[in-house]
């Protein structure tokens, strides 16, 4: 069986290396700034949990729960525990699938493996995961 190794003037390399990344990291360590503490500010989320179905002709969501939370607007946490529902019209084509949430200004099209919402505030694309 052959064997392999490094030059003479190699051989010390990896416990050069190894020195300098312990001093990189015990300098970088020294240098890191405290973060611990409490930050401030004003919060918004909305957060809804629903479920749906999806036909040839209607998309069809039921809210179970909402929490809505502006406090940048000065308003009180709102737990919504009404069960809503609400269908929208579906728009197939050419392997598209369309439709406007009912209950968010988004609207959704699903190609391939993509979904594009569009709303007020842009467009956000998804893909699949494998």
């Amino acid at each position: 069986m052959k064997r392999y190794s490094l030059p003479r003037q190699f051989r010390a390399l990896p416990g050069c290396l190894a020195g300098v990344v312990v001093l990189f990291a015990l300098s970088v360590s020294a240098q890191a700034q405290n973060i611990e503490g409490t930050y401030t500010g004003e919060f918004f989320s909305h957060s809804i949990v629903s479920t749906y179905k999806l036909t040839a002709t209607e998309y069809s969501e039921t809210v179970l729960f909402s929490i809505f939370n502006d406090q940048i607007g000065g308003n009180d946490i709102v737990y919504d525990l009404s069960e809503k529902t609400q269908s929208v019209p579906v728009k197939m084509e050419g392997g598209r699938i369309q439709f406007k949430l009912p209950f968010e200004p988004p609207s959704l099209v699903f190609e391939g493996d993509k979904i594009i919402a569009t709303g007020p505030g842009g467009v956000d694309v998804w893909e699949r995961v494998p």
